[in-house]
């Protein structure tokens, strides 16, 4: 069977994705609770959510682009120079 982009595995891109997530999600915890507390958010901590929000949109582009160089293996190849030949026959 061969291995669809929806079934890619994720590997450091992914880890880093959702180690952003939970930086995100800790910051804006801090960030209502300073809400709750004073009224008002500190304007530091909404540069930071900002920060964190502009790498988290960043990781998601570049994780829903395709991969452009892709390593093959060597069936993969074979197959591909088979399939040109056929094609310019």
């Amino acid at each position: 069977m061969t291995k669809e982009t929806k079934m890619a595995g994720g590997g450091a891109d992914t880890a880093e994705l959702m180690a952003v997530f939970a930086a995100y999600t800790e910051a804006n915890d801090a960030r209502l609770a300073e809400i709750e507390a004073k009224g008002d958010s500190d304007p530091l901590t909404d540069e930071r959510l900002a920060r964190i929000d502009r790498r988290l949109e960043a990781l998601s582009l570049k994780m829903a682009r395709p991969e452009a160089g892709a390593v093959k293996t060597a069936d993969e190849d074979a197959r591909n120079q088979a399939w040109t030949r056929y094609l310019r026959a």
